[in-house]
């Protein structure tokens, strides 16, 4: 809803407005139709000809760029620490809130989820058309487990965040065990395995029959 008011703002002031900026000085509003007001007033007063784009929004509102969300999800994608940690460096280095960025990792892992049990749906996604296609390519490259299992580390690391006095070191501890994950392959998959290894296919021979049970000995005193 605070997004659309916001595109009723730009449309009545005739501004060029990109969807993604609009979500995210919504998203920066928390909710709140002043607190995004407000802070869309900032990010167009800082605009250019090209109107409000997604890059000024994130300049003015120092947020990371959507596109480190991307490189560190798909960096733990290929258990890549080093590229993981470098990327986490740069935001830090560039001083931007480590929690924000810690809940907007967490969202997108948390969308990567729902496309891969859910699939499509605008009302399913906050998110615009190249987050959504950063989104798809990260749930082809993971497992859901893979992926569930990476939210769980990340999320037990933003509550860390909230008392930790070295932010930066708990969220590398966090990506350095999601660059860990194991290979886990998903419960329906193992179940068709496991069956498939039970029942003979073509051209494989039956396992070959129990032998029948012995005959018991007979007890003392019985005839024989």
């Amino acid at each position: 809803l605070v997004a659309e008011q916001l595109r009723h703002i730009v449309k009545e002031q005739e501004i060029r407005a990109e969807e993604g900026a609009l979500r995210l000085v919504a998203r920066m509003g928390e909710g709140s139709m002043r607190d995004a007001q407000s802070l869309l007033d900032q990010v167009l007063a800082f605009s250019g000809e090209e109107g409000l784009t997604v890059r000024a929004a994130e300049e003015v509102l120092g947020v990371p760029s959507s596109e480190v969300y991307r490189r560190i999800a798909s960096a733990v994608a290929a258990r890549d620490a080093r590229t993981a940690l470098g990327e986490l460096a740069q935001v830090f280095e560039a001083g931007h809130d480590l929690k924000f960025f810690c809940a907007n990792l967490l969202e997108f892992l948390r969308d990567c989820m729902v496309l891969q049990t859910a699939g499509e749906g605008e009302d399913l996604f906050d998110a615009g058309p190249e987050e959504m296609a950063d989104r798809r390519a990260i749930a082809q490259k993971l497992s859901f487990a893979e992926t569930h299992q990476a939210y769980s580390i990340l999320q037990r690391a933003g509550v860390e965040l909230r008392s930790s006095d070295f932010p930066r070191m708990t969220l590398e501890l966090a990506l350095l065990r999601m660059c860990q994950l194991e290979p886990l392959a998903d419960l329906g998959r193992l179940m068709e395995r496991l069956e498939s290894l039970a029942s003979p296919g073509p051209g494989r021979p039956a396992p070959p029959a129990a032998p029948p049970p012995r005959p018991a000995p007979p007890r003392a005193g019985e005839e024989r």
